[in-house]
């Protein structure tokens, strides 16, 4: 009866997760929704873990439950601990950027406002129990996105710059690379995804530059 009363009020639940449920992959076969879950870390073995949990819930009692696993996100107001914003902070603050490794761990960056629209879409769409999964459909290094942000930020600025790449011991089972085909979810929800991630890096940039105050 409870389960009914549940289903009755209670109209979608959407279960944000994340590609490294899958593990590592090759630019030959990027993730889709039909993956086996692979995680290397406990961090993503918990996610895999919540994924599972969510599924279960909704094959038992046909809950309308649905999963999203997304790449890498990046844009405004993105908390200064990951890579695009704390890259950005070290570099108005002329200190050393780390990188893990060599730096060459590849990841699907996608834009939040896209991302954002895709969730819209899978709360409207996506049917129950399904799994989506968003991306920009291609992967590119840290070492690259960080370069790139060295150079908006001699360019946008006045301010001198003084920080160096600095490499640091790799993560214990750091991922080399989580890559995302959006084919099938662009289908499905009619997910229109037009990017440029080096136009959008900038966007990204001015946005932490112009908003100083709320970065500390």
């Amino acid at each position: 009866l409870k389960i009914k009363k549940f289903n009755k009020n209670f109209k979608k639940f959407i279960q944000v997760s994340t590609d490294e449920v899958y593990g590592s992959t090759t630019i030959s076969k990027p993730f889709n929704h039909l993956t086996r879950y692979n995680p290397s870390s406990p961090y993503s073995a918990s996610k895999a873990s919540s994924d599972h949990l969510v599924l279960s819930w909704a094959k038992t009692y046909n809950l309308p439950f649905i999963i999203t696993n997304c790449s890498n996100n990046f844009g405004p107001r993105q908390f200064p601990e990951k890579l695009i914003p704390l890259t950005i902070e070290k570099l108005f603050r002329g200190e050393n950027i780390t990188l893990y490794g060599d730096g060459l761990q590849k990841r699907d960056w996608i834009y939040v406002d896209d991302h954002v629209k895709g969730l819209i879409l899978a709360a409207k769409n996506g049917i129950n129990g399904n799994t989506y999964l968003f991306g920009s459909g291609t992967a590119t290094s840290n070492k690259v996105i960080v370069k790139n942000l060295i150079k908006i930020f001699k360019k946008s600025t006045d301010i001198k710059y003084i920080s160096k790449i600095v490499y640091v011991q790799d993560r214990p089972a750091h991922d080399k690379l989580y890559l995302i085909d959006p084919k099938e979810t662009k289908k499905k929800l009619n997910w229109i995804y037009k990017s440029n991630l080096f136009k959008e890096l900038e966007l990204t940039f001015m946005w932490y530059k112009n908003n100083r105050n709320w970065c500390k």
